[in-house]
């Protein structure tokens, strides 16, 4: 499914360690933002090993999971030099 996550972490190491994370799992589409394609084992492993990196008193991360029946619904305006696919960035 697909999954968006947006993060605002304090702290710089963990920021990078929480990015570095989510580049194993899909694609950054905006400084703070990632697209990935996860199934549900996945999905919650990850929440696990994300929530084991932040502070939860400072830092915060949110997941949007998207059903096919949303993927229509995405719309974006722009380029970025971070989009490695070379397409428009997807803003939901």
């Amino acid at each position: 499914m697909l999954t968006v996550i947006a993060y605002d972490i304090a702290d710089d190491r963990r920021r990078d360690d929480v990015s570095t994370l989510l580049l194993d799992h899909g694609s950054r589409v905006n400084y703070s933002v990632f697209e990935c394609e996860l199934d549900r084992d996945t999905f919650e492993q990850l929440q696990a090993q994300l929530s084991r990196l932040i502070d939860a008193r400072e830092d915060r991360i949110i997941f949007y999971r998207l059903c096919e029946d949303c993927r229509p619904r995405k719309s974006g305006i722009g380029f970025s030099d971070n989009d490695q696919r070379g397409q428009r960035i997807i803003i939901v």
